[in-house]
């Protein structure tokens, strides 16, 4: 099975194809911000890793996460954990590299 979510502009429509399986977010499942930064900071790698998962579900189920950009720099580029390393790769593929307008970030 292959998700397609659709990003929608003023003049532009791009589909994007995610070659993953993912259950849909509710509002019920969807993690708050605040959560995920918290987790970012926190210096215990397990949790690092699961926010880090959460953030790629929620940018491959259509969410903006831009805001969490900044925080995984600070505290998860530097880590030494292979897991995390592959999350980040994962990460810097599916993060949108442009804005509303077609241009780059």
């Amino acid at each position: 099975f292959v998700q397609k979510s659709v990003i929608m502009t003023a003049s532009l429509t791009v589909e994007r194809t995610c070659p993953l399986l993912l259950c849909p977010l509710d509002s019920e499942s969807t993690p708050k911000v605040e959560d995920l930064s918290r987790a970012l900071e926190s210096g215990n790698e397990n949790e690092k890793v699961e926010a880090l998962k959460k953030i790629i579900h929620c940018i491959l189920s259509g969410l903006n996460m831009s805001r969490l950009t900044m925080q995984i720099i600070k505290f998860c580029l530097r880590s030494k954990s292979h897991e995390i390393k592959r999350l980040l790769q994962i990460y810097w593929e599916v993060l949108d590299k442009k804005d509303v307008n077609p241009q780059l970030l």
